[in-house]
């Protein structure tokens, strides 16, 4: 059920109309609570207050109502225009960015719940209504949403404006990719090291009912579904994977552990859908920043500046990858015993995701090349391990071949090669450029 929950919530927070209709309902009950506002004043109405009559209320309000009309339909239309131009430059898979921004959905919730509150103001006038009936507060309310609406629109189209910079599109991505590290590897020290035992062999496999991918898994569910059982279980996926159906896809150990109860149990802890999210996922948001690389370094835009930021951002991840432990690919039980296993996103794993595509793609760039060399120097000063600086090493040398292959000018490749030479060949790392 939680997982469920969580992935139903995934969806809604990435969705273009949730909030809006969260704030069209506000808008309604606003007017319902308008309308039944009862304020008397003494004397003369306070100057904001609207004073005229009935008649003359409708035509006010009918007024606002067709010009809101009108300004939704534009910050409507900038935004799709927006949402085409961020597929084509930057990579459809980042709608889904654009789409959960939280600012872009309130602004048109905004627009939209206004229209709903006009609307439901505007069916209860009629000219015959006294000065008494005529409700003076609703109408005045519905003139300052108007308002307020010309000044949200503002800063809507400046923030739509900003918001396909590369960038701030790079780090807004980036940002997600800190939180997933965050979140997903566990602090260096805190997860011991877990062997695949070798008695899962002698279990007995089975295959989920449909491909789509993976995207979360209730790892402490199918613990205590193991536990119950006594039995332990492997995965051979995780999040961000594709399944394909009627595959081995999971093996319970012992095989009579295996029952049609352990199957759907199994199934149901995991969220399988068609396209890959960043709930479980951290390689997810380091392919967004990668797309927007490769469409960057692409003939059509022919961009290098944004590769080199998207390039600059991923070595900070890794930075932030580097001081986090190693996920030991075991979960356990309530009683501490593993009983779950399965592949993890690892640091050799995350640095072939971050760097594999753009260095190819990137052949033939001095820039992106020299980029790549300098920075994969850099971060072999803050590795912590010996496998870390092993697999930036394994990276630099793939970095100086393509160079040496790709880069026609003389001047272009020694830039390249001095930097990969000065980290990796020499103790005191990477000369500052």
């Amino acid at each position: 059920m939680m997982l469920w929950l969580r992935t139903r919530w995934e969806s809604l927070a990435t969705s273009l109309w949730f909030l809006p209709m969260i704030v069209v309902w506000a808008g309604a009950f606003a007017a319902i609570f308008a309308l039944n506002a009862d304020i008397s004043f003494e004397g003369k109405r306070p100057w904001w207050l609207y004073s005229g009559s009935a008649e003359g209320a409708v035509t006010l309000l009918a007024t606002l109502l067709g010009a809101l009309i009108t300004m939704a339909t534009l910050a409507l239309s900038i935004t799709m225009v927006v949402l085409t131009l961020a597929a084509n430059q930057l990579g459809p898979r980042l709608i889904r960015s654009f789409m959960a921004d939280r600012r872009t959905q309130a602004a048109l919730g905004f627009f939209l719940g206004t229209i709903v509150y006009l609307v439901l103001i505007l069916r209860t006038l009629h000219g015959g209504l006294s000065d008494e009936q005529t409700p003076h507060i609703a109408i005045s309310t519905g003139t300052l949403l108007t308002i307020a609406c010309v000044i949200v629109l503002l800063f809507f189209v400046h923030h739509l404006a900003r918001s396909i910079v590369s960038d701030n599109v790079v780090e807004r991505v980036g940002a997600v990719l800190d939180r997933a590290v965050e979140t997903l590897l566990p602090e260096r020290g805190e997860e011991a090291a877990v062997h695949r035992p070798p008695h899962l062999e002698t279990g007995t496999a089975f295959s989920l009912p449909r491909s789509f991918y993976v995207q979360a898994i209730d790892y402490d569910a199918i613990a205590e579904l193991a536990r119950r059982s006594d039995a332990t279980v492997e995965l051979a996926f995780r999040p961000g994977h594709y399944i394909l159906a009627g595959l081995d896809h999971v093996r319970v150990t012992p095989p009579a552990a295996l029952t049609d109860e352990m199957k759907r149990g199994v199934a149901a802890c995991m969220g399988l859908g068609p396209e890959r999210t960043a709930n479980q996922d951290i390689e997810y948001s380091v392919r967004q920043l990668v797309e927007i690389a490769l469409r960057a370094l692409s003939p059509g835009i022919n961009d290098p500046y944004t590769a080199l930021a998207v390039i600059d951002r991923l070595s900070a991840v890794l930075v932030a990858v580097m001081d986090r432990g190693e996920p030991s690919g075991a979960w356990r039980d309530r009683d501490g015993t593993p009983r779950v296993f399965g592949p993890v996103s690892n640091f050799d794993g995350i640095v072939d995701a971050a760097f594999n595509q753009i260095r190819q793609t990137g052949a033939g760039n001095a820039a992106v090349l020299i980029r790549l060399a300098e920075r994969l120097g850099q971060l072999k000063i803050g590795a912590t391990t010996g496998r870390q600086r092993a697999t930036l090493a394994r990276h630099a040398r793939v970095v100086a071949d393509v160079a040496r292959r790709s880069l026609p000018d003389k001047s272009d490749l020694d830039a390249c090669l001095e930097r990969h030479d000065s980290a990796f060949e020499s103790p005191t790392g990477p000369v500052q450029h």
